[in-house]
C-alpha cells in the first residue's frame, strides 16, 4: 500500500449485509487494483472511469471548489473549502440523484425522530403523551444506508487522509488524489463510484490524532451525502473537538452523531455548543461519558436553547460536579428543548416523502432539495419560539490578566517571532458579545471594564476570552485566541459546595458536599454534617446559608489554609450571588495556559455579581482601620482581620492583614435583605491573629443599618465622617458607577450607585480615582466607626485618648430599583 501503510480493516454495513463483510472486487470478479482503465457499471447505468490524476491543492469543476490534502499545509485547505460555489445547471442525472438522497434522508429523519419518541429522553415527560401517540403509529423501519465501518485500531492520520480524499472523490470523480490506482488502499469505495456513501464510522482508533480530526473537518464542511458520523472511543480530547466543530458548523447533512466514550471535558462540550447553534440537520448527538462537567452541560443547554432541529441529546455517565442543581435544571431544560423540536417536526416528518409533493401547499425546502445540485439541509431555523422573561441580571467587572504567554507575531521578511501580547476580552452571554479595549504590549493587561447583561435562567453560561489583536485601534477576524473562561449563572448563584435537594414530599433543602482541595481525579465528594438552627446535627438544612457554614467546618478541618470558604477569606468580594476571584485561563486543548513565567499560569481577575430581580442587596465594603493598638510584644505591630455581625444570620470573616497599625482590607461583603426586615444591627469586630495562641479581640464597632433600607419620613441621626486616604482609594471603583456623587442626599440610600448597566449598554471603563476635595460619602453611613475595647472603653496611649477606627461603606440595592431598569 502506498506510503507504507496497510491497508485497514473495512466493514461494509448495510440493510440486509452483515457487518464486517468485506467487498474487495466487483461483482464480476475483476479486480479494480489491477485495471484501473475500467469502468464501473450498476443497475442504475454508466459511472465516471476510475484514474486517479494529480491536480493543484484546489481542484475547480462543475460543481465548485473542494479541497485537497497536498503538501501547502492546512491554510490552503482552509481558505479553498470556505468558498465552495457552484457554476452551471445541473444535468439531469444529478438532479435524480440529489432527490433520491433528499427522499433517503427524509426517511431517516423518520426513523430518528421515531427513536427520539419511542426511546429517547422525551419518553420521561409526562407532557410527550401527544408526540409520543403521532409517532407511535409509524413504523420503525430503518432506510438502507451505504455505511463504512472501520475495525478497531486500523486508521491512523496517513490513512484518514486517503480516507478523506476518497469520500472527496466520491462526491466529485475529478477530485485530486495523491496516490496512483495500485495504491489505492480502499478499492472498496471504488466500487462505489458515483454513489453516495452515507456513514462513516471510526470508532476504537484512538491512533487518530489532531491532524487526521482536522482533516475530517476539512471533508465534513464540502461533503454533502453523509447521513451517519460515529467516532466514539476514538480519545477525542478538547482540542480535536475544537477543529471538529469547524467542519460540524458547516455541514448540513449529517443527522446523527455519535461520540461517546471520549474526553471532551467542559471546554469540548463548549465547542460542541457551538455546533448545535449553527447545524441545522443533525437530530441525534451522543455525548455519553465524555467527562462533561457542569459547566458543559449548561453551555450545551444554552445552546439547545436556540437550536430547533436536534431531537435527542444523550448525556448520561457525565459527572455534573459539585454545586449541581442548576445543573439538573439544565437537564430538565434539555428535555424540554428536545420535546419542543420534535413538537416541531411533526408537521414535517409524520409523513413520507413521497406525500409532500401531494400537499396542496409547495413545500419550499423540499424544492430548493431538488432544484440544487447536492442536498441541501432539510431544516430551516424558525424563530416561533416566546423567549424566557429575564429573572436576573449579571454585571461582570473584568479587572486584568497575569502572566499572559508569548503570541506569533508577522514580522514581515523575517517570518513568524514569539512577542508580547496586545490583548482584550471578549464576553458573550445571553446572545451578546461585547469587547473590551486593546491594551498595548504587556504581559499583565489591565482593562478595568464593568459589563451588565440580562439572564432568563441559572443554566446560561458566561464565556469570556482573552485575545490577542496585532493592532490596538481595530478587531479583527483572525486575531489569536489566548484562554478562555466559561461561569455559568449556577455558579454565581450558589454557595461553594451547596446543592438544593428536592425531596419526595416535594419540600426543598439544601445539603453540602466537600472534595478535598488536593484530591485527585474521581475523588469521592463526603456530605458535610452541621448545626441547625435548633442546635441538631443534620445533612439536610432549611437554608443554604446554614448548609454553607456546615461546608466551611468540614473544608476548613480538611484544608487548612489551602481551603476556600463561603464566609470568609482573601477575596475582594464575599457573600451571596457573588463570585470573586483569579481564575486560570484554558487554551482550546482544555488545559491550563502556561504564561511567559515558566511554570506559572496565565490568570483573569474578574468579578461576577448576579441581581435577583425579586431580592434587594446590601453590599458592606471594608476599606481599612487606622491606629490599631501594638498587639505582638517585641515586634509593635499587629495582625488584624475583622470579623462582621450582621443581623441574626450572617457572620463574615475577612482577611489576615500582617504586620501593620493601618490595615488596609479592600473587600466587600454581600448580603440579600428579606422585605419583612424590619430591624438590622451590625457589629465590626477586630482581631489580632495569632499562630500558636488565641486570637486577641482588639475591639468593636457597632452600626443599625435599618435606616438605610428602610425609607422614613424622619432623617437618621448624622455623624460626623472621617475619610481617609485610605477610602479614597477603595472608592474610586464604585464612584465611577455614579454619575454625580455630590447630587447624592444624606437621608436618601445612594440610588445611583447601586444602579448597573444596562444589557444593551457596552463597556464602561472605570475612571480613575477622584481627587480629595471630590469624594463625598454616599450615605448617610457611609464612614469611619470608632472602635471600643471589649470593656466598652476608649483606647488610651500614654494617657491620652488614641483615635482608633474602622473605615466602612455601604451600598443598598432594593428590588424596585432592579425591576424598573429591568
Amino acid at each position: 500500500m502506498g506510503c507504507g501503510a496497510s491497508s485497514p480493516a473495512l466493514a461494509v454495513t448495510a440493510e440486509g449485509k452483515g457487518e464486517g463483510e468485506e467487498k474487495n472486487t466487483e461483482e464480476d470478479g475483476r479486480d479494480i487494483n489491477n485495471n484501473q482503465n475500467v469502468e464501473l457499471e450498476d443497475d442504475e447505468g454508466e459511472i465516471a472511469p476510475l484514474p486517479h490524476k494529480r491536480h493543484s491543492d484546489v481542484s475547480e469543476n462543475g460543481q465548485g471548489k473542494h479541497p485537497s490534502f497536498g503538501s501547502n499545509g492546512v491554510d490552503s485547505v482552509m481558505s479553498s473549502y470556505s468558498t465552495l460555489s457552484s457554476s452551471g445547471s445541473p444535468k439531469p442525472d444529478e438532479i435524480t440523484k440529489a432527490s433520491l438522497f433528499a427522499k433517503l434522508q427524509h426517511e431517516y429523519a423518520r426513523f430518528l425522530i421515531n427513536f427520539a419518541a419511542m426511546l429517547g429522553s422525551a419518553r420521561d415527560s409526562p407532557e410527550a403523551t401527544d408526540v409520543i401517540d403521532a409517532f407511535s403509529a409509524l413504523p420503525p423501519k430503518k432506510p438502507k444506508l451505504e455505511i463504512r465501518a472501520f475495525k478497531s485500531h486500523t486508521l491512523d492520520n496517513i490513512k484518514v487522509r486517503k480516507l478523506c480524499d476518497e469520500f472527496l472523490r466520491l462526491e466529485d470523480p475529478n477530485h485530486a488524489c495523491h496516490c496512483s490506482s495500485e495504491e489505492s488502499w480502499l478499492p472498496t469505495l471504488q466500487t462505489a463510484q458515483g454513489k453516495y456513501i452515507h456513514g462513516i464510522r471510526m470508532n476504537i482508533n484512538p491512533e487518530v490524532s489532531i491532524g487526521g480530526f482536522f482533516m475530517i473537518a476539512q471533508m465534513l464542511s464540502y461533503i454533502k451525502a453523509l447521513i451517519v458520523l460515529d467516532l466514539s472511543n476514538t480519545q477525542i480530547k478538547a482540542s480535536e473537538a475544537r477543529v471538529l466543530a469547524i467542519g460540524l458548523s458547516q455541514n448540513n447533512s449529517i443527522q446523527e452523531l455519535r461520540m461517546k466514550n471520549n474526553q471532551l471535558t467542559s471546554v469540548g462540550a463548549t465547542s460542541m455548543s457551538e455546533v448545535l447553534r449553527a447545524n441545522t440537520t443533525l437530530l441525534l448527538m451522543d455525548l455519553r461519558s465524555n467527562g462533561i462537567r457542569g459547566t458543559g452541560i449548561c453551555a450545551l443547554a444554552d445552546a439547545m436553547d436556540e437550536n430547533k432541529t436536534l431531537t435527542e441529546l444523550d448525556l448520561r455517565w457525565n459527572y455534573s460536579g459539585e454545586r449541581s442543581d442548576y445543573v439538573v435544571d439544565a437537564l430538565l431544560d434539555l428535555k424540554k428543548c428536545c420535546l419542543r423540536n420534535l413538537r416541531h417536526s411533526m408537521d414535517k416528518f409524520l409523513k413520507p416523502f413521497e406525500k409532500l409533493s401531494e400537499d396542496p401547499e409547495p413545500n419550499a425546502d423540499t424544492d430548493a432539495i431538488v432544484e440544487q445540485e447536492a442536498p441541501p439541509s432539510l431544516f430551516t431555523r424558525t424563530t416561533s419560539f416566546a423567549p424566557a422573561l429575564c429573572k436576573f441580571r449579571l454585571e461582570v467587572t473584568i479587572r486584568g490578566a497575569r502572566n499572559l504567554p508569548q503570541v506569533i507575531w508577522n514580522a514581515g521578511t523575517a517570518g513568524e517571532v514569539p512577542g508580547m501580547p496586545q490583548g482584550y476580552c471578549v464576553l458573550q452571554v445571553n446572545r451578546q458579545t461585547i469587547r473590551t479595549e486593546v491594551m498595548k504590549k504587556s504581559w499583565n493587561p489591565v482593562w478595568n471594564c464593568m459589563f451588565g447583561a440580562a439572564i432568563k435562567n441559572v443554566w446560561q453560561v458566561c464565556v469570556i476570552r482573552v485575545m490577542h489583536s496585532k493592532t490596538v485601534d481595530a478587531k479583527h477576524a483572525d486575531d489569536m485566541s489566548i484562554g478562555t473562561l466559561c461561569v455559568s449563572v449556577g455558579e454565581i448563584l450558589n454557595w461553594k459546595g451547596v446543592s438544593k435537594n428536592l425531596l419526595d414530599d416535594g419540600h426543598c433543602m439544601w445539603q453540602a458536599y466537600h472534595r478535598p482541595s488536593n484530591a485527585l481525579k474521581g475523588c469521592i465528594y463526603t456530605i458535610c454534617r452541621g448545626l441547625n438552627k435548633n442546635g441538631d446535627e443534620v445533612d439536610l438544612f432549611e437554608t443554604a446559608e446554614e448548609a454553607a457554614r456546615a461546608y466551611d467546618l468540614v473544608a476548613a478541618k480538611k484544608d487548612g489554609d489551602k481551603a476556600g470558604l463561603n464566609f470568609e477569606g482573601a477575596e475582594k468580594s464575599i457573600g451571596q450571588h457573588v463570585l470573586d476571584s483569579d481564575f486560570l485561563l484554558a487554551g482550546d486543548d482544555g488545559l491550563s495556559v502556561i504564561g511567559v513565567q515558566a511554570g506559572v499560569m496565565s490568570t483573569i481577575s474578574v468579578c461576577f455579581k448576579l441581581y435577583d430581580l425579586s431580592l434587594s442587596y446590601l453590599e458592606i465594603h471594608l476599606d481599612s482601620a487606622n491606629f490599631l493598638p501594638k498587639m505582638d510584644a517585641g515586634l509593635g505591630t499587629c495582625d488584624a482581620y475583622c470579623v462582621l455581625l450582621i443581623g441574626d444570620i450572617h457572620k463574615f470573616k475577612s482577611k489576615v492583614v500582617r504586620n501593620s497599625l493601618d490595615p488596609s482590607f479592600d473587600q466587600m461583603f454581600r448580603i440579600t435583605v428579606p422585605a419583612d426586615l424590619d430591624v438590622l444591627p451590625m457589629e465590626i469586630q477586630v482581631w489580632d491573629w495569632d499562630r500558636f495562641d488565641d486570637d486577641d479581640h482588639i475591639g468593636s464597632a457597632f452600626c443599625d443599618i435599618t435606616p438605610l433600607i428602610r425609607k422614613t419620613d424622619d432623617p437618621p441621626e448624622t455623624k460626623t465622617s472621617i475619610v481617609t486616604a485610605a477610602m479614597l482609594m477603595k472608592q474610586s471603583t464604585k464612584l465611577a458607577l455614579t454619575p454625580n456623587p455630590s447630587s447624592l442626599s444624606d437621608s436618601e440610600p445612594p440610588n445611583e450607585a447601586s444602579k448597573i448597566p444596562s444589557m444593551r449598554s457596552k463597556g464602561k471603563r472605570l475612571s480613575p480615582p477622584p481627587h480629595l476635595s471630590d469624594l463625598e460619602p454616599k450615605s448617610s453611613l457611609d464612614g469611619a466607626y470608632s472602635l471600643r475595647t471589649p470593656d466598652g472603653n476608649d483606647f488610651v496611649k500614654n494617657g491620652k485618648e488614641q483615635i482608633t477606627k474602622v473605615n466602612i461603606r455601604f451600598v443598598y440595592t432594593p428590588s424596585s430599583e432592579l425591576n424598573e431598569e429591568e
